[in-house]
């Protein structure tokens, strides 16, 4: 990788070394959004001319860079662009060390975590390879050295390129475990500009992680580890402004650096937020505006160390952003030096809704800038509101660089996104706004269409636990033309805390067909057992040959005959277009472990249900072991815990994993599985049990006891085995075997779809074909704006099939589809009109 990188430096000083001898280069220097009154090279220059004649260059209000800076300068005048463009290879060089040993440890901790089997499958996707690694450093180098911003700030001598190669030097230390250089390279840039102080969160916590201690106030090795780097960094401070001082013989440079960063008093327009609101401010209301302002750049940094504490180099590259935007005096180098880690979560950009957008507003501000510019102050044809509006965008734009990763658990699907913000307005924020869609039944638009169901109309609904509230908001489940809230009136029931029960909607929904006429559509009973292509006949008269048409066939229940039992009658329906709507409900997932067959061994809520009215649950029996971390498996949590029965809860991830179902929900609407949480957290199990597995079981003394006697969760343990006599083997992350004895056992960790009418169970359908169908890890591969299978025209998919869970985002699903049913029946019928 040497041989490349040098090719760069060599490309990035050639472009640097042409612009310095063209006549660009005064044009350049002269930017307001490359030079500040802070580091633009003028002032540099008049400066040394004040120390050359004898005169503090403090003296007056032109210079207002650190003394170490224009002592470097006073020596190397002469040499200046080699000193900037050295100062830009320097930055490049120290990032592409960095990354590229950030990466190894990337590499090396993702080792482990798949060793450890640590990862759920659904991540596995984002696992980095080393041959994804490999370029990730030199493109870091790449995006800095040959980033437009970067060129002209060098270019333009503006001292905020040796800002960044003090800092990169930081990073460099600090990711390669030097405590003490990173300390120095730290206090040398706050020392330049005040704002690098914010680093010292990530880079402590970087160096905490790297040395194993966890980030507890109760840990005094992290105390210890802490208070060292703290003196170190206050040391370098301390002696590199005692150098100053002896090199000056003043204190003056405090005052014209330090508070002329902090109180602005230079509002030359840029890039930043300060100039223009400070210079319509009434004098009475500039100080406390002032800290207001400042208070933003050190603000961020603790609910986003608290956040991002396991991600430090991700905490740093943020920060860095966070100060580019927020500082007084901010120019294009200093945006430059964050967006060079852009590669180094290359593998996360999928997730980035806006991307395109945030690049655009980049990019035509960045042409914007000089072109306001020119209509302000020299064509006087617009005025300081359009060139600071400009100003607002960008730094916008930059801001949405962090927020355009959407709401967690939103839809991936466009359509249903937009049709549940014009449906649901404010529904995320909280808010219960009027929809802004008006509804109009047009029967001539209507698609003729059969839905085939093994029970009535509400599918799953019917089968689940009646009592329970639903996860998703009541009004979110409406369908069109049917208030819930108006039905439910008309039953005289009322709905509790905005939430319903699944037998609520399981007839709302049995309701919403009559309500429409749609019950000759509906064909309940019925199984399918095959679904396929077929050869169709063309229909006589008609000048196109035979096409193809879907052939589904299955059976039917009827009327019970004698014996009780049910006739099952054969059908076969021929249809041009099919929709997969079956749900994940059908096949419960399961360990894959020895005994898992046994019959204490269940798989669905509805085995408890069955259990508790059999009264086995009743007494003093055996506690009931749950396997899970989902709202099922909450819910057969609260159910036992409600009959006082003990309760074993196991489950593979850890209680604070941002991916636990728990920590996304709202406390606020979801009181009661926040109160499961609260349980896994409060009554984890401390001890490793019996080492053996073929040693008696037992637990450990205060197993149960605490704030919610009757309940001991498992964090991070998997089930290694069942055993006859109700045992149950469990293993944690360190090998340590526990063996439990139950009354029963219900593993809830999910279920699939039942697509075994599908040749192959509908695998060549999924975005992996070589693995079996599932909502989270292979759905059907579907055209986000149709929901049209990809691997078959024709056939459509929706619901959890395609990834989605909440009814509120299916209205999406069914409106693209229907919407493509209705184009395609639009160009036949045109079509057939053309042969006639």
């Amino acid at each position: 990788m040497a041989a490349p990188l040098a090719v760069v430096l060599i490309v990035a000083v050639t472009i640097r070394a042409v612009l310095f001898r063209s006549s660009l280069a005064e044009l350049i220097a002269q930017r307001v959004e490359v030079v500040s009154p802070l580091n633009a090279w003028k002032r540099v220059v008049e400066g040394l001319a004040l120390l050359d004649l004898g005169v503090t260059p403090y003296s007056g209000d032109v210079f207002h860079e650190t003394p170490l800076i224009i002592y470097l300068f006073h020596f190397v005048i002469d040499y200046s662009e080699f000193v900037f463009m050295i100062a830009d290879g320097i930055t490049a060089v120290a990032l592409y060390l960095a990354v590229q040993d950030y990466n190894k440890i990337v590499f090396r901790k993702q080792k482990y975590a798949l060793e450890a089997d640590r990862y759920p499958r659904d991540v596995l996707e984002l696992i980095q390879t080393p041959k994804d690694m490999y370029y990730i450093p030199l493109k870091v180098a790449l995006f800095y050295l040959l980033n437009p911003f970067t060129i002209l700030s060098c270019v333009a001598q503006s001292t905020c390129g040796l800002n960044n190669a003090v800092i990169a030097l930081f990073i460099l230390c600090t990711i390669k475990g030097s405590a003490f250089l990173s300390a120095v390279f730290l206090a040398l840039a706050t020392y330049q500009s005040i704002y690098p102080i914010t680093l010292f969160a990530p880079a402590l916590l970087f160096l905490l992680q790297r040395l194993y201690i966890p980030v507890s106030l109760h840990c005094p090795r992290f105390w210890v580890q802490a208070l060292q780097y703290g003196v170190m960094f206050l040391g370098s401070l301390v002696v590199i402004v005692c150098l100053s001082f002896f090199l000056l013989s003043s204190w003056d440079f405090i005052p014209s650096v330090y508070g002329f960063i902090l109180s602005v008093p230079d509002l030359t327009p840029n890039i930043g937020l300060f100039w223009y609101f400070f210079a319509e401010m009434f004098e009475h209301f500039r100080l406390f505006f002032l800290c207001v302002f400042q208070i933003n750049v050190f603000f961020y940094i603790i609910p986003l160390s608290i956040k991002l504490k396991e991600h430090p180099v991700f905490l740093m590259f943020m920060q860095i952003a966070i100060i580019s935007i927020f500082k007084s005096y901010p120019t294009v180098g200093d945006i430059a030096l964050y967006m060079a880690f852009l590669p180094v979560w290359s593998h996360l950009y999928r997730f980035l809704r806006n991307i395109f957008l945030v690049s655009c507003v980049l990019l035509a501000c960045s042409a914007l800038f000089p072109v306001l510019w020119h209509l302000w102050i020299f064509a006087g044809s617009a005025n300081s509101n359009f060139y600071y509006a400009i100003t607002l965008v960008f730094n916008v734009g930059q801001d949405l660089e962090y927020l355009c990763e959407g709401l967690e658990g939103r839809s991936s699907n466009p359509v249903a996104v937009l049709f549940d913000s014009l449906l649901l307005p404010g529904s995320d924020f909280g808010m219960d706004c009027a929809s802004v869609l008006r509804w109009r039944h047009e029967p001539e638009r209507a698609v003729p269409h059969l839905v085939l169901g093994k029970g009535p109309p509400g599918g799953a609904w019917h089968a689940m636990e009646g009592s329970m509230l639903t996860l998703s908001l009541a009004n979110w489940m409406e369908l069109p033309g049917l208030k819930l809230k108006d039905w439910v009136r008309e039953k005289r029931r009322n709905l509790r805390n905005d939430r319903a029960t699944p037998a609520e909607i399981a007839l709302y929904y049995q309701h919403y067909v009559s309500h429409s006429g749609l019950q000759d559509n509906f064909a309940s009973g019925t199984l399918v057992t095959s679904l396929r292509r077929v050869a169709c006949k063309p229909v006589a008269g008609a000048e196109r040959g035979p096409g193809t048409v879907w052939e589904v066939r299955g059976v039917q229940s009827g009327e019970a005959g004698e014996g009780g039992k049910a006739e099952e009658l054969p059908f076969c329906v021929c249809a041009e277009s099919v929709v997969l709507a079956t749900g994940t409900h059908d096949i419960p997932a399961r360990l894959a472990v020895p005994g898992e067959d046994l019959p204490f061994v269940g798989h669905s809520f509805w085995e408890l249900e069955a259990a508790i009215a059999g009264g086995q649950l009743g007494g003093h029996v055996d506690p009931v072991l749950i396997v899970g971390a989902g709202l099922t498996a909450a819910d057969a949590v609260l159910a036992a815990h409600h009959l006082n029965a003990p309760v074993y809860h196991v489950f593979r991830r850890g209680v604070a994993d941002p991916g636990l179902i728990f920590n996304q929900l709202p406390k606020v609407l979801y009181p009661e599985y926040h109160k499961v949480h609260q349980m896994m957290i409060q009554q984890q199990h401390g001890g490793g049990g019996p080492a053996d597995p073929d040693a008696p079981p037992g637990s450990s003394p205060g197993l149960f006891c605490g704030s919610y006697p009757g309940y001991a969760s498992f964090p991070r343990h998997r089930v290694v085995s069942f055993r006859p006599g109700k045992k149950c083997v469990l293993e944690d992350e360190c090998g340590r075997r526990t063996v439990l004895q139950v009354s029963m056992a219900l593993v809830l960790i999910g279920s699939h779809p039942n697509l075994s009418f599908l040749p192959e169970g509908g695998r060549r359908l999924g975005v992996d074909p070589a693995q079996p169908i599932s909502c989270r890890r292979n759905p059907v591969d579907v055209d986000p704006f149709t929901h049209q299978v990809l691997a078959e025209p024709g056939l459509y998919a929706m619901g959890p099939l395609v990834g989605e869970n909440f009814v509120r985002f299916l209205k999406g699903g069914a409106l693209a589809i229907s919407s493509d049913l209705s184009r395609r029946r639009g160009s036949r019928v045109v079509e057939e009109g053309r042969h006639v």
